[in-house]
């Protein structure tokens, strides 16, 4: 696709320096309290983890062991603190800034991906989540680096992205189970990216191949993680979230309406996402289907949650800013375009 737009130089980096002047003005990281309950159980976790207590044994834990690991490595590290916590989280969500814009720096421009970047800083909790020790962030931003290693390999046709895709989001849903949300998201667009090739009449035996592939390796990771840490215990990871008093019992139990609520806090991301889709299906960009399929099925998702939590919404903003992205683009061409024919004129 012909760039609309000139290149702007280094702006992954001008993308980071927007994210950390976004968490030095309005980031709680210093403060002297906890930022949700769920931060002093993830802190007290991974402290008797490194202390040497096991998880789903001596410890009881209703989520994947992943992240725990990491803060109890992260601790003998730099030493046990708060603070040390929400410095880890915060490279994780410096990591899906970069990635974010990375993804569409190549397929739209560098404008669209800081307007994406810029959208995603002032959407509802991330900033907040960014400085939480909270498990949600980390997963969905492992899950943007399996889809960004999807878009290269696409790109590259270089299997090794392909498997590290799959690997970064087995690692993903060991942070949180709720990642796979972007699972049928990964799967249909390696089905149908390689199809709308010039020239590919249907979807090929390599194609399918490549699919089921990507599905098992990253099954396998899985259940590899889980293993090494004891983590294949339904009981524990799976039945509580489906309790009958658990979803009962808590806040926004009604879903819709508070979806609803979300959804109306970011009509103009809506709108230019709307946009987006139909400019990206004009010029056949294909790689739409990532945020597409990952936005409505992050809906449906939370449509069904129970409880639905004010943490949940980062599931359907993140792929929501990075269609908003093709909406800007949008906007940039039809500028671009109009500037041409005023100087040809």
């Amino acid at each position: 696709m012909r760039r609309f737009f000139p290149p702007l130089q280094n702006t992954a980096w001008l993308a980071l320096l927007f994210f950390f002047v976004a968490i030095a003005i309005y980031s709680p990281i210093l403060l002297q309290q906890d930022l949700d309950y769920d931060e002093g159980i993830n802190l007290m976790k991974a402290l008797l983890f490194q202390r040497g207590y096991a998880l789903y044994t001596e410890i009881w834990s209703d989520q994947p062991p992943l992240l725990t690991a990491l803060l109890a490595g992260w601790f003998a590290l730099v030493g046990d603190s708060v603070l040390a916590g929400r410095v880890l989280i915060l490279a994780f969500a410096a990591g899906l800034v970069w990635t974010m814009h990375n993804a569409l720096y190549r397929h739209t421009s560098g404008l669209a991906a800081l307007g994406a970047v810029a959208l995603l800083l002032f959407s509802q909790e991330f900033i907040r989540l960014s400085s939480s020790v909270m498990i949600g962030l980390p997963a969905l931003a492992l899950a943007m680096v399996a889809l960004w290693l999807l878009l290269r390999y696409r790109d590259t046709d270089r299997g090794i992205w392909l498997a590290l895709s799959a690997i970064a989001m087995a690692c993903a849903a060991q942070i949180k189970l709720w990642a796979v949300v972007a699972v049928p998201a990964a799967l249909l667009y390696l089905l149908l990216s390689d199809a709308a090739r010039p020239h590919a009449v249907r979807i090929s035996r390599r194609t399918l191949l490549e699919t089921v592939g990507w599905l098992i390796v990253t099954g396998i990771g899985y259940v590899v993680i889980g293993f090494v840490f004891g983590a294949l215990r339904m009981d524990q990871l799976i039945a509580p979230h489906f309790d009958a008093d658990t979803r009962t019992a808590f806040l926004y139990t009604n879903n819709l309406l508070y979806l609803r609520y979300a959804m109306q806090r970011h009509i103009p991301y809506l709108l230019l996402a709307l946009v987006g889709v139909i400019w990206a299906a004009r010029w056949r960009q294909m790689e739409i289907i990532l945020p597409l399929v990952w936005f409505g099925a992050s809906v449906v998702a939370l449509a069904v949650q129970r409880p639905l939590w004010h943490h949940h919404i980062t599931l359907f903003t993140i792929p929501l800013c990075w269609l908003s992205a093709y909406g800007i683009q949008a906007g940039v061409q039809v500028v671009m375009t109009s500037r041409t024919e005023e100087c040809e004129v």
